[in-house]
């Protein structure tokens, strides 16, 4: 049988490869990523549900954005990333404020100038509070029952605050302390002012004293303000006081403070605006 390829003819054959029928691994890497990236996820769930609303709310405070500081001009500023290191806190988290008591109507009525100590009210001991206490007591009992003084019992108030008792008498349409426009006491004023001096010379705590007045300005001639007049007011204050046997060393503070510190904001001329503040300080443990 005569053979059908012909003698000249090249037969090549070629070895094809089978394809792996599971592709590549590439896909491999993938879906362990994807397994990694929800582990960590469900893992994230879990802990959230399962802390308590307390540390949740500090956790959060620490990514809350607080105000914006100046900051130091570092060494090497002029530099790629302007003296700053690359894991610096952009933000600085802000002190924890002491620990005060609650503000009391009086207080918001009345503010106080920013510049007066605060004492903290775990540094204030049961002993200085139940001392106030009683001379609030003993002081209202004396006013309450001189009749010269009773009318303006109405007008004292004794107010708790955060630098210490403040003995605040406030004047109204018909009884005031000093004469119109003046820094001379009253009858009635010196009699109160008196009880005070008798109350409080028994405490050794220090003392501030602070004038405070209406709006109603003077003429345009006249060399006299309101400025120098709630000045001039305490001083009075505190001449009296020492007159009346409280030691010199006891007074910190003389100050007036104009019409700035409004009792009565709706109306600035209102006569209860004129006041004057004899403030026990609290003493520290």
């Amino acid at each position: 049988m005569t053979d059908p390829t012909p003698s000249n003819t090249i037969i090549v054959k070629k070895a094809v490869q089978k394809e792996d029928n599971h592709g590549s691994g590439a896909w491999k890497i993938a879906l362990a990523d994807m397994m990694t990236a929800m582990m960590a996820f469900f893992l994230v769930l879990w802990l959230i549900s399962s802390t308590d609303d307390a540390t949740l709310s500090g956790i959060a405070d620490q990514f809350k954005k607080t105000k914006d500081v100046d900051k130091p001009q570092n060494a090497g500023s002029d530099g790629l990333f302007g003296g700053e290191s690359i894991i610096a806190p952009d933000e600085v988290m802000p002190e924890a404020p002491a620990k005060l008591k609650d503000t009391t109507a009086k207080d918001i009525k009345d503010p106080k100038s920013e510049d007066i100590d605060i004492v903290s009210e775990e540094l204030i001991s049961d002993v200085e509070k139940k001392a106030f206490e009683e001379m609030e007591k003993k002081l209202t009992d004396l006013i309450s029952r001189t009749s010269e003084s009773a009318p303006m019992l109405n007008q004292v108030e004794f107010i708790r605050e955060k630098e210490g008792m403040r003995i605040q008498i406030v004047d109204n349409e018909d009884t005031s302390m000093f004469g119109l426009g003046t820094d001379v006491l009253e009858e009635q004023a010196t009699s109160l002012l008196s009880m005070v001096a008798s109350v409080i010379n028994s405490l050794p705590n220090k003392i501030m004293v602070r004038g405070h007045t209406d709006a109603r300005a003077y003429s345009i001639n006249s060399s006299k303000n309101n400025w120098i007049l709630s000045s001039e007011r305490a001083e009075a204050t505190r001449a009296f006081l020492q007159e009346r046997g409280i030691s010199p060393d006891r007074f910190v503070k003389v100050e007036g403070v104009s019409d700035v510190d409004p009792y009565i904001l709706e109306d600035l001329n209102d006569p209860r605006n004129r006041r004057i503040s004899i403030i026990l300080k609290y003493q520290i443990k």
